[in-house]
């Protein structure tokens, strides 16, 4: 029986009064493509279209015919989140509502009652939601171009002088927000501008004390509406909920497990340890920092290449000196510094050399060599003005503020450039730097954080030089290193360290037998224990929107250890690989998987059982056991002096040093108002006094 005809045979125009019939049918109905296709399609138009009856009926439809299918294409395309909708609930939040008082009837999983209450929650506090995006809106009506530049001076003053980010204070101050998160919600002000009034001019900020406060209140706004976005996808992506107490007006987001947020904070904490070796490393200290020398530029030229102008209002100018000395530093393949810290990232987070960085064409005839010039001289103005403005923040704080964010006409930006770049070279480099609304990409300042206006850009020194940017051009461009997949570094780089212990080792492996297909990035016969990797290499996350992405990668992985796992357990498959292998497993070989991932996100976590973690980590176990804390004080995780199998099976099946590590992380509570309610987010911590000492260490 066909789609149509089981339609056709309704005969409410309500179809939530057919439940029972479209049970009836369910039995009767061949699943396909084709009628996926159009149930998702028919549910997202008159979800976008406001007709409340068809959403429900085509969820209806969808739910008991095609369920997880149907969820999951919910899920990825977010059709269910507030901010599709403007914040606006009243379709997608009254279809879930009516699909939750049938929930008993379409015999739906607790799973999907969960994620549905999630969003009928998530609904109610969009009310609050959409009072600070109205006001946003307001002000962009009201006070046009002179809020926009305020609130890019107040972000770039921001990254010029720091905020704490201590979670601490109430989410009300600004002092609570990192800089990377007040980032994302003047992003989110400057689409919300785009969309309400297209292109800003370039406004002078006559009094800018006069707005200075309402400046700081409408960013805290913007960023509270991107981190409620955020929130958005943990439910949709990672499976968190949201509990609403209406009597305390309490919303709670608590993660599926805690293990599942230690995770996600935990790889971010060994991302900043990394940078902090990476720091110490002989190459990077025999490196002269850009900092360092824009501030003894300043001390050695002084003021002399930056004018004070008076109209139309009282502001600084920064000349760029085209003298020779600075040419030539700017220009140098000696790397400075910061670029020596993001390069050996880069390079390891890639397994690549760093030459091979610096050759790659990042758009048309641009390298990444160029483009590091470009942000070199950026960054150079960054510090050099930076020994200016600093010493007046305390006594001129308006002429500061009046300073920051120099406007350029596209010629004198090109201009600037040129000295560095070829002009068709620098076009790209201005186009790849300013977001537009064509380009339908989610909008971030410090990937894009060129602001294109009617005369041409206002450029943000502070945000621009502080940007990672290696790693942003690597993902904006979605260039890979090994597109075809023939060549694997992280599966290599494990086979290569596991060969020092056993000679049964083999690389992507295919296998099609029966009902098993599929293929193994790494797998060792080590003793009688056989240990299969799934490698999973990716960009570290910046964003909730990364975060599922890279989440994705990894349940794709587990899927392919599942298949083989369900495999293994049967005798002929065993057989089938110990011939394909030319190994030779018994009934007592235990089989280990292991999900090994490049960007250090999730490790310590399972999914389906299996083992998440760091590459580097991982391969440095096996290499040398070892632990070594900030006093210098080493301690071997081995169980004997020499590595054996059951030291490799004991750190990925009983998670050795992960385990300490999750019981070493306390939880916290950030609060986030918004409107009549609180959001309350269930996050963690790493406490390094209680870790060193659940690991051994001697040393306080």
């Amino acid at each position: 029986m066909t789609l149509k005809e089981i339609i056709e045979n309704l005969s409410a125009g309500y179809w939530i009064q057919e439940i029972n019939t479209l049970l009836h049918y369910r039995d009767k109905y061949i699943p396909n493509k084709v009628d996926l296709k159009l149930i998702i399609s028919e549910f997202e138009k008159w979800l976008k279209n406001y007709k409340r009856g068809r959403v429900v009926n085509w969820a209806i439809v969808g739910l008991i015919f095609y369920h997880d299918q149907f969820l999951s294409q919910v899920r990825k395309k977010g059709l269910l989140r507030p901010s599709k909708y403007s914040f606006i609930s009243n379709t997608a939040g009254f279809a879930i509502s009516e699909i939750l008082k049938y929930a008993t009837q379409l015999c739906l999983p607790k799973s999907t009652i969960c994620y549905l209450e999630s969003f009928s929650a998530m609904h109610e506090l969009a009310i609050g939601v959409n009072k600070k995006v109205q006001r946003l809106s307001s002000a962009i009506r009201n006070g046009k171009d002179i809020l926009l530049k305020g609130m890019l001076v107040t972000l770039d003053f921001i990254f010029m002088t720091g905020c704490p980010g201590d979670k601490a204070l109430s989410s009300s101050k600004v002092d609570f927000y990192t800089k990377e998160q007040l980032a994302e919600g003047f992003s989110y002000f400057l689409y919300l501008y785009h969309t309400e009034q297209g292109v800003p001019s370039n406004a002078c900020l006559y009094n800018f004390n006069a707005i200075h406060d309402e400046c700081i209140d409408l960013l805290i706004d913007a960023t509270k509406i991107r981190i409620f976005q955020e929130f958005e996808i943990l439910v949709d992506a990672l499976d968190y909920s949201v509990s609403l107490d209406r009597k305390s007006k309490i919303a709670r987001i608590i993660a599926p497990t805690p293990e599942l947020e230690k995770a996600c904070r935990l790889g971010y904490i060994l991302v900043r340890f990394q940078k902090s070796v990476i720091l110490k490393s002989k190459n990077i200290e025999e490196s002269i920092s850009l900092e360092k020398m824009g501030s003894e530029f300043y001390k050695e030229f002084g003021d002399i290449f930056v004018d004070l102008k008076q109209e139309p209002i009282p502001r600084y100018v920064f000349q760029v000196p085209k003298i020779e000395p600075l040419i030539k530093l700017i220009t140098q393949e000696h790397l400075f510094e910061e670029e020596c810290l993001e390069l050996e990232a880069a390079s390891k987070d890639f397994m690549v050399d760093i030459s091979d960085i610096l050759k790659l064409k990042i758009i048309s005839n641009v390298s990444l060599c160029m483009l590091l010039k470009v942000h070199r001289l950026f960054n150079f103005i960054r510090w050099y003005t930076a020994s200016h403005f600093m010493p007046l923040t305390k006594t001129q704080p308006s002429l500061v503020f009046q300073s920051l964010v120099p406007s350029f006409t596209i010629e004198s930006i090109q201009d600037m450039l040129i000295s560095l770049v070829e002009s068709q070279q620098a076009e790209c480099i201005i186009d790849f730097l300013t977001w537009t609304p064509k380009t339908k990409r989610v909008f971030d300042i410090q990937y894009q954080p060129l602001v294109k206006t009617l005369r041409g850009y206002l450029v943000p020194m502070n945000i621009l030089a502080s940007s990672d940017i290696i790693r942003n051009s690597l993902l904006m461009s979605r260039i890979r290193f090994y597109p075809d997949g023939t060549i694997d570094p992280l599966s290599s780089l494990l086979a290569h360290v596991l060969r020092q212990h056993t000679n049964s080792v083999a690389e992507r492996v295919q296998y099609d037998y029966e009902d098993f297909q599929g293929d193994i990035d790494t797998i060792a016969l080590f003793d009688n224990i056989l240990f299969v990797f799934e490698c999973k290499n990716s960009l570290i996350p910046c964003n909730s929107y990364e975060i599922r992405t890279s989440y994705d990668s990894i349940v794709k992985g587990a899927t392919q250890l599942t298949k083989f796992q369900t495999g293994f357990n049967r005798k002929n498959f065993r057989k089938y690989i110990e011939n394909k292998l030319g190994w030779h497993f018994d009934s007592t070989t235990e089989l280990v998987t292991c999900i090994v991932v490049g960007n250090r996100m999730f490790t310590g976590y399972r999914i389906n059982g299996h083992a998440i973690r760091a590459s580097y980590s991982l391969v440095h176990f096996i290499k040398e056991g070892t632990c070594v804390n900030q006093e210098g004080e080493s301690i071997c995780f081995w169980v004997k002096n020499e590595f054996t199998s059951e030291d490799l099976r004991q750190y990925i099946v009983e998670d050795l040093m992960h385990r300490t590590m999750f019981d070493s992380m306390e939880q916290y509570i950030e609060q986030y108002s918004f409107g009549k309610y609180s959001i309350e987010f269930e996050t963690y911590y790493l406490d390094a006094l209680k870790l060193k000492k659940g690991l051994g260490f001697k040393s306080p």
